[in-house]
């Protein structure tokens, strides 16, 4: 399988971690470091975004579309 980019949020912090990882995170794989994840992302770029602007989206489809579209403004 190949390695996915997800976002793991952190209890009290505001904005998410973008980081990679080849298997789906789970409580027992990811929980002592994160309290949620938010993923699978296809871009690198989304994921990015999705930790700046998470608040903003509410489907990753539409994270990847802003994520694009925001990249292409400036």
């Amino acid at each position: 399988m190949r390695a996915r980019w997800y976002v793991g949020h952190v209890a009290g912090k505001l904005r998410g971690v973008a980081f990679k990882s080849k298997t789906e995170p789970t409580q027992e794989t990811h929980g002592h470091i994160y309290g949620a994840v938010t993923g699978p992302f296809r871009t690198k770029r989304a994921a990015v975004w999705g930790c700046q602007y998470g608040a903003h989206w509410s489907t990753i489809a539409e994270a990847e579309r802003s994520a694009k579209a925001d990249a292409i403004a400036g």
